[in-house]
């Protein structure tokens, strides 16, 4: 309780407030891979869990994925890629202002993205070999 108290002290912002149901924070941007985890083995699709949680997927990443992006995590049934997106649209509204990087990585904003952005911009500039590293280590555009 005590520690609690200090963190609301501390006047962390709202998203990092947990859902005692779920034990995930209140915000999915806040989500870790973990909690993408168990979001979708809640939601029917353990088999998938594991994979989303290897590819590094957190809630900001989760948000943004699309089919092309579920068939290259090796969701390939088409079926599954629909109710996914479907359980994830709702998921979308909290994250309409996040931007994703060009293509050819020449975002001029590149010092205001988080690790997802980063991570986003090493895949589509074929430079998965740094992902993980990049991901363990939380790198943003800073």
């Amino acid at each position: 309780p005590r520690l609690l108290q200090a963190i609301g002290d501390l006047k962390i912002q709202d998203d990092l407030r947990v859902s005692a149901a779920s034990g995930r924070p209140d915000s999915v941007q806040a989500w870790s891979a973990a909690h993408v985890a168990s979001w979708l083995a809640e939601n029917g699709h353990a088999d998938k869990a594991h994979t989303f949680q290897d590819a590094a997927i957190n809630g900001l990443a989760l948000t943004a994925l699309t089919s092309i992006d579920l068939e290259q995590v090796g969701v390939t049934d088409v079926g599954q890629q629909a109710d996914i997106l479907r359980l994830i649209a709702p998921l979308r509204e909290g994250n309409k202002a996040v931007a994703v990087p060009a293509l050819d990585g020449s975002d001029a904003n590149a010092a205001s993205w988080d690790p997802w952005h980063v991570r986003d911009w090493l895949v589509r500039n074929n430079l998965h070999e740094h992902v993980k590293p990049f991901d363990r280590s939380a790198v943003n555009g800073q």
